[in-house]
């Protein structure tokens, strides 16, 4: 597969997501309130026919109310708590089952896990880096769809009925991207959003999906500005388009059944959240600490979590606390906290290979080995394991291994203390 260095293209395209420099902010791709505990599926239903949604087309647009108007949060103080994250040996267990991981018959034996539902690994793979579904239980591959000459995969969501897949579309011009959406047979694929037909290069920019039922999620830029975009959000049982927000934004994540995203106003980032199926606003606490920059966010039904704009501490709030937790990387480490996948008590990201868990309840962080791809979504960890035969970033590779590790079973870490 030429194009299997999927990861580190994110990492160079998705920060053009941030509506300001990368001093300020890194990438897209989710404390509201107690009420806040819907558990959000993350798919769609089949698509309308594919267009590029503007607010001036969408089918019903609302604004995001004002701070006069918005729902407000509780006024008792935010406790925050530091906590230093420390770099430990992976545990043997889990070395050992990444090893002993099932080999697809894909063609050219190469495939990145990009997202996991059940007993079900999605990624891309191939000699062409196609999307493909490995069902590890039942040991069988499918071919879901195939991808452009051009085509680099990027980000993925699945929910028990439908995929949604985020592709730049084109080598040369990384803001030409495109969002897909099929049913998990991979049938009735369209794609729902992208770059328009008139993109000239290096106006826009891509966004990470985000998903709450059968609705979706994702930021369009309006107009050739860098600093507007507009938060779309489609149904996509009807194909009806809204328009929940348009300024300087900080792409949306799903939490429990609510949309959060982050708005930049006069230098102070602010968060808020709107209920994926009214679009109407949902409490948060006005001091969540992000005024000075979100570098990645992200959201399980139970946590809120965003990176900081300089990639080294991590931020996470519980709505049924009123504490919000830091975790902090030691001066120099480069584990860059972006491209977060929180599942349970862990967190799986990509700062650069290899990938990284963080054990929220220790601290404890770990990288899991060489070659191994990480995806972790409902309640499931994703691996799969590309041995490198031959030196440099081409170089031959063994046939994916690849398997599903719960969660809760995931061998403990050593402590940090």
């Amino acid at each position: 597969m030429t194009r299997r260095a999927v990861r580190p293209a994110v990492v160079a395209v998705l920060a053009m997501a941030c509506p300001v420099a990368l001093s300020a902010c890194s990438t897209s791709v989710p404390a509201p309130s107690a009420t806040l505990t819907q558990e959000a599926s993350t798919g769609t239903a089949k698509p309308s026919e594919p267009r590029t949604v503007t607010p001036s087309t969408t089918a019903s647009a609302t604004t995001r109310p004002t701070p006069s108007s918005s729902a407000t949060g509780s006024t008792a103080a935010l406790t925050v708590k530091n906590e230093a994250a420390c770099l430990v040996k992976e545990p043997a267990e889990l070395k050992a089952h990444v090893e002993s991981g099932w080999q697809p018959p894909i063609e050219g034996g190469q495939f990145q896990a990009l997202t996991v539902a059940g007993e079900t690994v999605y990624g891309f793979g191939g000699a062409n880096g196609d999307v493909y579904a490995v069902d590890v239980r039942n040991k069988t591959v499918a071919k879901l769809a195939t991808t452009s000459a051009d085509a680099s995969p990027a980000w993925m969501i699945a929910s028990p009925k439908h995929l949604v897949w985020l592709t730049y579309d084109s080598a040369a011009d990384p803001t030409t991207w495109s969002l897909y959406a099929a049913d998990r047979s991979g049938a009735n694929r369209k794609r729902i959003a992208g770059s328009p037909a008139d993109h000239r290069e290096g106006e826009g920019r891509a966004t990470q999906p985000a998903m709450v039922g059968e609705r979706v999620a994702w930021t369009q830029a309006v107009g050739t500005r860098t600093d507007l975009s507009a938060v779309q959000v489609m149904d996509l049982d009807t194909g009806r388009t809204s328009t929940l927000a348009q300024g300087n934004l900080f792409p949306p994540v799903a939490m429990g059944a609510s949309f959060v995203y982050g708005e930049l106003t006069k230098g102070q980032w602010s968060l808020h959240a709107a209920d994926a199926a009214t679009l109407r606003p949902v409490a948060l606490p006005r001091d969540l600490p992000v005024k000075g920059g979100i570098g990645h966010l992200a959201a399980t039904p139970e946590r809120l979590l965003w990176g900081s704009a300089d990639y080294t501490t991590l931020s996470v709030w519980e709505p049924s606390k009123r504490t919000v937790v830091r975790y902090r990387l030691p001066a120099g480490d480069e584990h860059a906290f972006q491209f977060l996948q929180p599942t349970g008590n862990h967190v799986a990201w990509f700062a650069s290979w290899p990938y990284s868990i963080l054990d929220l309840r220790s601290g404890a962080l770990y990288d899991v080995g060489k070659d191994v791809s990480v995806a972790s979504a409902d309640g499931r960890v994703a691996v799969s394991w590309e041995k490198k035969l031959s030196a440099g970033n081409s170089g031959q590779r063994a046939p994916a291994k690849v398997s599903i590790i719960a969660e809760a079973d995931l061998p403990p870490a050593p402590t940090c203390r």
